[in-house]
């Protein structure tokens, strides 16, 4: 691997950016995530070449565009600000330049067109770009030093998937019930999470439309669609039985503390029944009452999904 390009961070912010950690994308498209010191420390012995990270007498740095432009998740997950995608490298074809390779927004590697990526730039949502004139038209250029030059993105290589599960939930309402997981997808190819976004987005859809018609709101819905995870990892929520299908394709990990939760629509308050497990000790850390329905409802429905794991 010839180097990197730093795509987004993950942290709290008010921490120095050496205790973050870094998501990068090395040259043959392999995800790979680093802690502050470590980077700066490889880049300082000329251990790794990271494309748009250095190292000062301030310490590690982004070189290529503020740092505040790169997409940055927060330790629960959510992602603070504006995410913006990262263009890895320019495509030439007769040594004419014809496009782009970009890492997006919703974590997946694709090409674009020179058109599409000046429209994303002049909308600010490229990290490491900036619109130059030219006399052919615009284009986007590197706001310091070139992208790498490839032809096209990597071939296919073997990959394996890992998911880990966040929470399970159950939603009901008379005779109708949907029972979902959150999940973290990752691979150590982009190209093999690329590929797999329209099926996760497609799975992504169904659970939503099935929750919107129990009776979840549009606000509330926006948290179950996919979105970046740390990791380059893709974040999502889907029924469990398209769950499970993920979980049995590659190795399935769970979070250390799981939420397994069951909501009552039919109920005017919507309290929704909670447990809060420690899969280390086996034990509930934190309970919550619904109704008596969604109440008795978990307790089903927390003993399947602990047999299971």
């Amino acid at each position: 691997m010839k180097y990197l390009t730093m795509v987004s961070r993950y942290g709290d912010l008010k921490k120095d950016i050496n205790y973050m950690n870094f998501t990068l994308i090395g040259d043959d498209f392999s995800i790979h995530q680093m802690r502050g010191d470590k980077l700066a420390a490889y880049i300082t012995a000329g251990k790794v070449n990271v494309t748009n990270m250095g190292v000062s007498v301030k310490g590690l740095e982004s070189t290529n565009g503020s740092i505040n432009n790169y997409t940055t998740i927060a330790p629960d997950g959510t992602i603070v600000g504006k995410p913006r995608c990262v263009i890895l490298n320019r495509i030439e074809k007769s040594n004419k330049l014809v496009g782009y390779v970009v890492y997006g927004v919703n974590g997946v590697v694709t090409e674009i067109s020179v058109e599409e990526a000046v429209k994303m730039c002049n909308a600010k949502l490229i990290a490491n770009g900036k619109i130059k004139h030219t006399e052919n038209g615009d284009i986007v250029s590197s706001i310091k030093g070139n992208y790498p030059l490839v032809n096209t993105i990597v071939k296919e290589t073997p990959d394996k998937l890992t998911t880990k599960t966040i929470y399970f939930g159950e939603a009901m309402t008379g005779r109708t019930n949907c029972k979902y997981a959150g999940v973290i997808v990752n691979t150590k190819y982009t190209k093999t999470i690329s590929n797999m976004y329209a099926m996760l987005t497609k799975a992504n859809e169904k659970v939503i439309n099935k929750l919107h018609d129990i009776g979840y709101s549009e606000d509330e819905l926006e948290q179950f669609k996919l979105k970046q995870a740390p990791g380059a990892g893709i974040y999502g929520v889907y029924e469990l039985s398209d769950a499970k299908k993920l979980a049995e394709n590659g190795e399935a990990k769970y979070d250390k503390v799981l939420i397994i939760g069951c909501r009552d629509c039919s109920d005017m308050d919507n309290i929704e029944s909670l447990i809060i497990y420690d899969v280390k000790s086996k034990s509930v850390k934190v309970s919550q009452s619904g109704t008596a329905k969604s109440d008795e409802e978990l307790k089903k429905f927390k003993d399947s999904i602990l047999e299971s794991l």
